[in-house]
């Protein structure tokens, strides 16, 4: 679940958006990028934990509600969330095979079999 959210907020909109939908909390406030790690998704896991720091040390401003002329203006305020995003589009396709891989070898950890 959180993969999918991930995946659809940074393709319309990229970190910036996950926060503004309200996502921030869910994605680095919980234990998601260690998982992947363990899953051996380092490189999208070191994108999240990145972002995951700019986060936290602007939380109360990335989460103030604002207009979308604001929104646009956050994005010039954090270049650093723009260059995650972009490393986040070269990766992600690879990425998204290794979740892939790693639910298919591990079924029973994600479904049960009528």
């Amino acid at each position: 679940m959180a993969f999918n959210i991930l995946y659809g907020e940074i393709t319309t909109g990229g970190f910036l958006e996950l926060i503004k939908n309200g996502y921030g909390s869910y994605i680095f406030e919980s234990l998601f990028s260690q998982t992947l790690k363990k899953w051996g998704l380092i490189e999208m896991a070191v994108q999240i934990d990145k972002a995951k720091k700019i986060y936290f040390e602007n939380k109360a401003e990335l989460e103030t509600l604002r207009t979308a002329e604001d929104v646009l203006e956050m994005y010039k305020r954090y270049p650093d969330l723009n260059t995650l995003d972009n490393a986040f589009f070269r990766i992600m396709n690879s990425e998204a095979e290794k979740i892939k891989t790693h639910i298919e070898k591990h079924i029973h950890d994600f479904a049960i079999a009528i």
